[in-house]
């Protein structure tokens, strides 16, 4: 079962849930969203006019430099930020590791297990994991958060 409301990730600005978060007006408002980022083409935006939608298309591989603009230019305007897929445990929490993996300079370790603390149902598992499941592997958006070689260890 979801939670009723977002889970904090990073205080005041960046959220992570699921479409009955997002669905949700009275909770979103309350917690003062300015910014709803939909990772999932096929979730309907259903508060278009009370909140800034973002829309990730429909990528293989996930877009992960777009999310990031997005979530930076939100982080810059102090905007609160919601995140979220159809479940809030895979794709959606496999863009806000990425994020922190560029915006904080975090290992992937780190990121999995900060996001997992905050949202223990997720589902992004390690890059050694990641090939046995249908959860978003990281290494593409690691790779790119990166300024060194990425050396395929973690």
């Amino acid at each position: 079962m979801s939670p009723p409301s977002p889970l904090e990730v990073l205080k005041d600005f960046l959220y992570l849930g699921g479409y009955s978060q997002a669905s949700r007006s009275e909770v979103l408002k309350t917690l003062g969203f300015s910014h709803i980022l939909n990772t999932l083409h096929d979730c309907k935006n259903v508060f278009t006019t009370s909140f800034t939608y973002h829309i990730l298309q429909r990528d293989k591989p996930l877009d992960f430099d777009k999310a990031n603009q997005i979530l930076e230019e939100c982080e810059r305007n102090k905007s609160r930020v919601l995140v979220h897929c159809m479940s809030g445990k895979n794709r959606s929490a496999a863009f806000v590791a990425a994020f922190l993996i560029k915006s904080r300079g975090w290992r992937l370790a780190q990121c999995f297990q900060w996001v997992k603390d905050r949202r223990p149902q997720n589902d992004i598992r390690p890059l050694r994991d990641a090939r046995q499941a249908d959860a978003p592997d990281l290494r593409e958006a690691k790779k790119k958060a990166v300024a060194v070689p990425y050396n395929g260890e973690d």
